[in-house]
């Protein structure tokens, strides 16, 4: 943003962060048991919004092809099946300034 001559972005705007290959690995993030029928999902991008995106799949079914994240978290309702289920977030960017800040 530039006023009067001057530009004001901040210097972690300037430039998108390397991809580093840290991020590129998949992570477990637990189990959880719970006797409900039903499991509500929250997730937001906890930095910057910069366009961030996500894919979620429930037992291999995709929920979600393209969920932009915002600031605040936004609900998922997802019912789930008998037994063991498998909930995915994937990455499907980094946004404007890397790299995805997913927070679920």
């Amino acid at each position: 943003m530039t006023f009067k001559g001057k530009d004001y972005t901040p210097k972690a705007f300037v430039k998108d962060k390397e991809v580093r290959e840290e991020f590129r690995r998949d992570q477990y993030l637990g189990d959880f048991k719970t006797t409900g029928v039903f499991v509500e999902l929250y997730c937001r991008d906890h930095e910057y919004i910069d366009g961030d995106r996500v894919k979620i799949s429930i037992n291999g079914i995709v929920i979600d092809a393209n969920n932009l994240l915002g600031g605040t978290f936004t609900p998922i309702m997802v019912r789930l099946d008998d037994g063991l289920n498998n909930i995915e977030f994937e990455a499907l960017n980094q946004g404007t300034s890397g790299p995805n800040t997913a927070e679920l």
